[in-house]
């Protein structure tokens, strides 16, 4: 391809999320259902997990330091705080586990979501799943043309659960609380889908990367499929 030049841009809005299931493993688990696109992401806090590096100070006999050490902090993983404008069956369940509740229809359709409660050692642990984020790209006050028109926030290995939500005269906006880990079953070249930039790959823990709006998927109320390339 012709030589680009580096572009700088600010990301602004979490525009769309798509969310995979994922077998014990890491891989793709197998379908139907086994992906959501949503554009009701209202809040994917980032919180690093890191592990203080061992400190050593040691003060001679006169009251002063004579040595001090420490070691280098360690970045483990990323937390994750999820908030969402609507109270998507499908997504709910994909998230956290929880039993779909369907309606009677001759293709049932869900209408709710049971608890994902785990009080026992028989109950279903938290499921699997990748996160993956597109926000503008923004230049001063405007959107970064393509390819560069979007940033994306990959995120190979996801567990959640649920966090405070209140019922109350104003809006429901339901909160999970979650926590990710590196996953070498996810595909470096992001073949699942076949739509990273040419030559773009990333490690076993994930990253992001300025994307085109070609690479921008359709959010639905509902199930997608998706297969391994």
């Amino acid at each position: 391809m012709p030589q680009a030049a580096q572009v700088c841009t600010t990301p602004v809005l979490i525009c769309a999320a798509r969310y995979t299931r994922l077998n014990a493993d890491g891989s793709l688990a197998p379908g139907p259902d086994n992906v959501i696109v949503s554009n009701s992401p209202i809040l994917l806090g980032l919180n690093p997990d890191v592990v203080q590096g061992t400190e050593n100070n040691v003060v001679g006999g006169c009251g002063c330091i004579c040595v001090s050490f420490k070691a280098p902090d360690s970045f483990i993983r990323w937390n994750f705080d999820m908030e969402f404008c609507d109270l998507n069956p499908s997504l709910m369940e994909l998230l956290t586990g929880g039993a779909l509740v369907l309606d009677d229809s001759d293709v049932p359709v869900p209408i709710g979501a049971s608890w994902p409660v785990q009080t026992s050692c028989n109950d279903a642990t938290q499921p699997p799943f990748a996160v993956e984020a597109w926000a503008k790209g923004y230049i001063g006050n405007g959107q970064a043309p393509d390819p560069n028109s979007y940033v994306r926030f990959v995120f190979p290995l996801v567990y959640a659960t649920m966090d405070a939500w209140a019922i109350t005269n104003n809006v429901l906006t339901p909160k999970l609380k979650a926590w990710g880990q590196s996953n070498p079953n996810w595909p470096a070249d992001g073949s699942i889908y076949d739509d990273y930039p040419a030559g773009a790959e990333l490690d076993v823990q994930g990253g992001w990367f300025q994307d085109s709006s070609d690479h921008l998927p359709t959010p639905e109320c509902a199930f997608q499929t998706a297969s391994s390339a």
